[in-house]
């Protein structure tokens, strides 16, 4: 009997250890991957990487670092000036192995700031600007799409196209003076009416169609920094 329970058992555990086999060499392989990648960027960009996947979205990574400075070099993606971040003299690589650099001096400075205010630990929900950066270089680039169509479904709920019951006065003349304008000004800017939902209704701000197709367009001719940069905008004012 235990003979045989055993060759049963061998049997049953076979395609098991021979998955996990598999799932182990498939690991190992990424690893090697992932090392010959940076090793290929860092010649590339003649500098060594400081890698920031691993730092604890809940700030308990140390600093590790000394000096953060700003550099200009030459991009293959972007014909104009480009500013990278550097820690310690090595390029940043962002989550999604791309060298952290703006088209903007300005930008890079702010960007460095943040990463010099770091005291003991790393806080990266201190680093808004970082955070910018990183969304636009790893997934504008690829999910551009997906982000306009987003932004898009906000008009339909937008907060300035609402207005409170006129009973509620001080909260109506508020709306009135403060969104009023800014709604005056979009019409403006894209020719298009904008339906206000009245009297403190709680239901979608229907628009005309032709709004949509304006707007797309206006969305489809900006750069990657500035749709990352609108799409945060929007999503927390929640307002195209």
């Amino acid at each position: 009997f235990t003979p045989i329970n055993r060759r049963c058992s061998e049997t049953v555990h076979k395609p098991v250890r021979v998955k996990a086999d598999r799932i182990l060499q498939e690991q190992k392989q990424k690893i090697v991957n992932k090392k010959l990648l940076h090793e290929q960027i860092a010649q590339e960009h003649g500098k060594k990487l400081a890698r920031v996947e691993n730092v604890d979205a809940k700030g308990s990574t140390r600093r590790w670092f000394k000096q953060v400075t700003v550099d200009e070099f030459e991009s293959k993606v972007c014909k104009g000036k480009t500013y990278r971040v550097l820690l310690d003299g090595r390029a940043i690589l962002t989550p999604g192995n791309n060298v952290l650099w703006t088209p903007s001096e300005i930008l890079s400075y702010a960007v460095a700031s943040e990463w010099e205010m770091q005291e003991k630990t790393i806080t990266p929900h201190m680093m808004p600007l970082m955070s910018v950066c990183c969304t636009t270089l790893d997934h504008v680039p690829t999910k551009r799409d997906h982000a306009m169509s987003t932004m898009l479904g906000f008009i339909l709920t937008d907060t300035l196209c609402y207005r409170a019951k006129k009973s509620m006065r001080r909260l109506y003349d508020a709306q009135v003076e403060y969104h009023q304008p800014v709604v005056e000004w979009f019409q403006e800017k894209f020719n298009c009416p904008v339906n206000i939902v009245p009297e403190g209704k709680f239901e979608d701000a229907k628009q005309a169609d032709i709004l949509f197709q304006k707007t797309r367009v206006y969305l489809s001719n900006l750069s990657d920094w500035e749709i990352a940069s609108l799409y945060q905008l929007i999503e927390n004012l929640k307002s195209f």
